[in-house]
């Protein structure tokens, strides 16, 4: 005779397999109060599955904007045949205080390239932008692409980007958010046979900064390979999601996914959550993910400060060690200088 417990489990494997069934195009589990729930994926969802409605990580908190102008568009052509480098900054100003853009970037067959793009304002009045990024890697294109974003605590940013990356290509980004009054990114990959996609990046925010990210990197092609790093630090009352998602599509056999987050917490009052999801509909793929917050070993704050270093010193040096892998990446010297002296000058603002 089956226990009352084993009956009620029985149930309610039997009604996941009947709804699932019924809505298996439309419908994700929810469980919620202890009974499984099935909703369907909301249009603001921006995560593959639904999860927790009470963790509120579905849909982003960070409100779209609203521009007065129409939307810039420009478009890049990468040809083989010669290695192209092209770094632009972008400044937002009391006379240019808006930008809103779109970026077309097609990598040809063979192509190699490494691209900059470096986003700052003067902190003279709120600023605002919103930047899409479209990037098509032809099969045994390479291409590098750093984003740098230094805005002041008054500005509001979007940023939007697609990478297709077709047989044999690879794409590399390097990310370093170091100010923004609200930021969202959202990366997504699409990975066809042998296609490698890298990413690393940092983040630091202070004051009432929002940070919300979402990554998906998607396999749909044999053999190819993601890998997402991140590093992050957090002081004051700033916020942030981190949102970051493996998927193994049908045919992505032979596939290795690693996706991790690393953040730092300087304070008692800052908000982290983070939501590392791994999913799959093929066997023979490798996905591996890690998500992890905390404050600093205090034993390694107390080892440096008994070398003559003060507290706040202690951590800086802390801080822009673990910062290091993605700044020590950055090709100009003067753009490393001014990321390193950013994050160190907030740090310092907390004195």
């Amino acid at each position: 005779m089956l226990s009352e417990n084993t009956v009620k489990n029985q149930q309610l494997v039997n009604g996941e397999h009947l709804a699932a069934n019924q809505e298996k195009a439309n419908s994700k589990q929810e469980l919620f109060s202890g009974t499984a729930k099935y909703v369907e994926r909301k249009a603001t969802d921006i995560i593959p599955i639904p999860t927790f409605r009470s963790a509120k990580v579905n849909s982003s908190a960070v409100p779209e904007l609203e521009f007065s102008r129409p939307k810039e568009l420009k478009r890049l052509e990468l040809l083989a045949g010669e290695k192209y480098v092209e770094t632009e900054e972008i400044k937002l100003s009391a006379s240019e205080p808006e930008l809103y853009e779109r970026r077309e970037i097609f990598a040809r067959e063979g192509s190699d390239a490494e691209l900059i793009l470096a986003y700052s304002d003067s902190g003279e009045l709120r600023t605002k932008r919103h930047t899409e990024v479209e990037i098509r890697a032809e099969a045994g294109s390479h291409l590098i692409i750093f984003l740098v974003q230094q805005m002041s605590e008054q500005a509001d940013s979007r940023m939007f980007v697609n990478v297709y990356l077709e047989p044999d290509s690879e794409v590399r980004m390097i990310i370093a958010d170091s100010g923004a009054r609200t930021h969202r990114l959202d990366l997504k990959a699409d990975l066809q046979d042998r296609a490698i996609f890298d990413c690393q990046g940092i983040y630091f925010g202070r004051g009432e900064e929002s940070y919300d990210y979402n990554y998906e990197l998607i396999h749909k092609g044999k053999l190819c390979r993601s890998n997402l790093l991140v590093n992050g630090a957090l002081m004051d009352y700033a916020k942030k999601v981190f949102r970051a998602t493996i998927d193994f599509r049908r045919g992505s056999s032979g596939s290795v996914g690693d996706e991790s987050e690393y953040v730092t917490l300087l304070d008692d009052t800052v908000q982290s959550r983070a939501i590392p999801l791994l999913l799959s509909t093929e066997d023979n793929v490798e996905g591996n993910h890690a998500a992890s917050a905390g404050r600093l070993n205090p034993d390694m704050v107390f080892y440096v400060q008994s070398r003559g270093f003060t507290r706040r010193e202690a951590e800086k040096m802390i801080i822009a060690s673990r910062f290091s892998n993605v700044i020590d990446l950055l090709p100009n010297s003067e753009l490393k200088d001014a990321v390193l002296k950013d994050i160190l000058t907030k740090l310092d603002s907390a004195d």
